[in-house]
């Protein structure tokens, strides 16, 4: 299944349909699997916004999807998190 993903990333990489920004995320996702956004807005060094909307064009792309709900560490709150559709 890894060595699909990583296929997928460097077709994806040397594309030109997909923003930096979005590549980034992207890869995010590759790196930590299962992540809510705050996760990967950290792992990024990035404003989680970003995250947000990069997020919700890669799910329009059919390449990230839902995958649960887990507590925030930091707000204590439900989240959603989200992983690569492969």
């Amino acid at each position: 299944m890894l060595d699909t993903k990583l296929l997928s990333y460097i077709q994806l990489k040397e594309s030109k349909d997909l923003g930096r920004l979005q590549k980034m995320v992207y890869t995010a996702y590759l790196e930590l699997g299962e992540a809510s956004d705050r996760e990967v807005a950290n792992h990024l060094g990035i404003d989680r916004t970003c995250v947000i909307a990069r997020r919700h064009e890669l799910m329009k792309y059919l390449m990230v999807k839902e995958a649960g709900i887990k507590k925030d560490k930091k707000t204590n709150k439900l989240v959603k998190t989200y992983k690569l559709y492969l």
